[in-house]
């Protein structure tokens, strides 16, 4: 609810946490719910992009080519942020990302444009950050019985049998 909300405000959430705790998924989710909106959804997957880098993407989705052709792209910033206030879109930056580079983007291209940051670790900024963990057994049997329409016994089976798997993997990533 709140980081839905956050994002129909038009401000600017972090969502981050360990590998594998469902930030990608949570985002699609949003992504989703957001496609109704009037500019959709834009979905960057980055690793350590720096802001010209953005920018091109963006100017490649939105065929910008003053932009895509420029050896220098931060002199169409303008046009980038032009595009985007008037667009609108959900933007989802999904990876590794610099808090000077978020930072930069949101304040420069999107201050007035809904931007979800998923990330593994937290990043400092002017932006909400929401931290997504594991599931604990006992909530992620609550979420089996909802979801999954599985009686009380058969969830809370599940869900132990899913925090073992789960220990475990993490036992074999630290290695």
């Amino acid at each position: 609810g709140r980081l839905y909300a956050q994002l129909k405000d038009n401000k600017p959430v972090l969502l981050y946490g360990s590998s594998g705790v469902g930030k990608t998924a949570l985002a699609a989710s949003l992504a989703s719910a957001m496609t109704q909106a009037p500019g959709g959804v834009l979905w960057i997957t980055v690793d350590q992009p720096s802001l010209p880098d953005i920018l091109v993407r963006i100017a490649r989705a939105y065929r910008l080519n003053e932009v895509t052709t420029k050896d220098n792209p931060l002199t169409m910033i303008n046009t980038v942020a032009s595009t985007l206030a008037n667009q609108r879109p959900l933007v989802v930056l999904d990876g590794a990302l610099s808090a000077d580079v978020a930072t930069a983007f949101i304040t420069q291209c999107a201050p007035r444009t809904p931007v979800l940051l998923v990330c593994d670790d937290e990043i400092a900024g002017a932006w909400t950050s929401l931290r997504l963990g594991k599931l604990e057994p006992e909530p992620a049997a609550l979420l089996f019985r909802q979801a999954g329409g599985i009686n009380d016994a058969d969830a809370a089976t599940a869900a132990k049998i899913i925090a073992g798997v789960s220990q475990a993997l993490d036992s074999i990533r630290s290695r």
